[in-house]
């Protein structure tokens, strides 16, 4: 607050640039004045600033006035935002509860003056969480109609849309037949059902030089995804249910459901293969084609084996890998026991902390100088235009006066530009990260010993996606990079198999 006034700033937004020019009196400003007037219907209150986003989504959310307006929010420049409705902070549940969190934790209060609340009283906070909800039940009444609009398409035969599947074209939202590549469809169909191996049927698609439409090669992933579509046997499958459709079948319905018996249901993703739990599910990176490794595993003799394997290498069988796969029980078992040993040395926390906070500060220090500089500039500016205005006021001479008023627009001009510089940098700067988000992973690894073994497999998954950012297998090496840790201090750049720390301050904790 400045003296006892509390310092209330407006936040407006149209969505179409229609609603700015329609008449000379628009929405934006309409939307201004009612804002205005109830400020100063308030007792110690004080307009210090508007925010105007002029024909932006209301699901937009970098929004320049926005993600200025929130930035001021942290840097307490604000005590209120005031608005004409909600739906002009958000349009998305999502962010508006993020946008509302923001202004919570740094007590920063919301009032929509046709709404009627005030997000500082408990009156205002029930009201909001009602709102929400509401808005929220409107979305989902909305995906319900989708639901039920696309349901009854499929009941009439109707393709719902979309990119058309291989072997067809849409013409007037119709699916019509292109003969070459349905000569491919009825061929994929053909060599499954004969040796029930897309690797098989990859090799055939090879030998005879057929691609995909972007020009690569057939992956077994998109040969399967052929292979269950429905919509090669004349079917429009939604919710559940097979519906007769009115496009034509590439192949008959007797081939596709004889195929697609022969096809091993596969487990979805995130779900166990064999009863067993990945524990680095989602986490491991091939260190030569970059790209993940997927879970897999392969049955020898009666017996499963896990494995890592990269997914360039599974897809794309001319593609040679150096490290095409890595034994999940060892990999698994070499990153926790890495992960149990730093848990336990005191002093490189000490170290890492250390090095966090030395680099953050190193980050957001010459952002602070700057911003120091532009502050400095903008009051110096300030005193240059308020002594020529005096001046103007004092000259009884034309020419003179014309040649003070050419100084002070190049001053505001350039003033300007500076606001737009302070206010960047303080988003910037807003936006930093802390040294909070270092100290919970921080935390996490400090008690990983204690208690990683007691508890369960799916609890296990969970604590490492916390803790590591990623396990990248090499040919000779495991890089294992832990989330807003810095570059490895020198206490373990020395270890033959060391982890390797990540060097942005990014954390995905949740």
């Amino acid at each position: 607050m400045t003296g006892n006034k509390k310092r209330a700033a407006i936040y407006s937004r149209v969505s179409t640039k229609d609603q700015l020019t329609r008449t000379s009196y628009d929405s934006m400003k309409s939307h201004l004045d009612r804002c205005q007037h109830y400020i100063q219907a308030q007792e110690a209150w004080e307009l210090v600033k508007v925010y105007e986003d002029p024909a932006e989504s209301g699901d937009k959310w970098e929004r320049e006035k926005l993600q200025e307006m929130l930035g001021d929010v942290k840097n307490d420049q604000i005590d209120v935002v005031v608005t004409f409705k909600l739906d002009r902070i958000s349009r998305s549940v999502r962010q508006f509860h993020e946008i509302l969190k923001t202004m919570e934790e740094n007590d920063v209060a919301l009032v929509s003056v046709t709404q009627g609340f005030d997000t500082s009283t408990p009156a205002g906070k029930l009201l909001r969480n009602i709102l929400i909800d509401f808005a929220q039940f409107e979305r989902d009444m909305i995906s319900e109609r989708v639901k039920d609009k696309r349901l009854a398409r499929a009941q009439k035969g109707l393709w719902n849309g979309g990119t058309p599947p291989y072997g067809y074209k849409a013409e007037n939202a119709k699916l019509i037949v292109k003969p070459e590549e349905a000569e491919t469809v009825k061929l994929m169909f053909d060599v499954y059902s004969k040796t029930r191996s897309r690797a098989k049927v990859r090799e055939e698609l090879d030998l005879i030089g057929v691609k995909t439409r972007q020009n690569t090669p057939f992956s077994k992933g998109t040969i399967e995804r052929i292979l269950s579509n429905p919509i090669y046997a004349g079917k429009i499958f939604e919710n559940e249910e097979y519906f007769p459709g009115i496009h034509e079948p590439i192949i008959d319905e007797e081939m596709f459901f004889a195929v697609n018996k022969l096809i091993p249901v596969r487990t979805h993703r995130g779900k166990p293969l064999m009863d067993r739990t990945f524990l680095l599910r989602g986490l491991v990176r091939c260190g030569h084609h970059d790209c993940k490794m997927t879970p897999y595993y392969v049955n020898k003799k009666g017996k499963p084996f896990y494995y890592y394997t990269c997914t360039k290498n599974m897809q794309y069988r001319k593609l040679k890998c150096p490290v095409a796969y890595a034994n999940a029980d060892k990999l698994e078992a070499y990153v926790v026991e890495m992960l149990k040993e730093v848990s336990q040395q005191k002093q490189i926390f000490t170290d890492i902390i250390d090095q966090v906070n030395l680099d953050i500060e190193n980050e957001t220090q010459p952002l602070k100088n700057q911003l120091t500089e532009t502050k400095k500039r903008i009051s110096e500016l300030n005193r240059q235009i308020d002594n020529l205005v005096e001046a103007i006021t004092a000259s009884g001479s034309k020419g003179v006066t014309h040649l003070f008023e050419k100084k002070v627009q190049k001053l505001q001009d350039q003033l300007a530009s500076l606001e737009k510089k302070k206010s960047e940098l303080a988003i910037t700067i807003a936006n930093s990260p802390t040294e909070v988000a270092a100290q919970v992973v921080l935390d996490h690894l400090k008690d990983f010993k204690e208690v990683f073994d007691e508890i369960s497999d799916e609890e296990k998954v969970s604590y490492l996606q916390c803790v590591i950012q990623r396990v990248t297998v090499n040919e000779k090496s495991i890089d294992i990079r832990i989330h807003t840790l810095p570059e490895p201090p020198a206490s373990v750049n020395g270890s033959k198999n060391r982890l390797a720390w990540l060097g942005d301050k990014d954390s995905n904790l949740g």
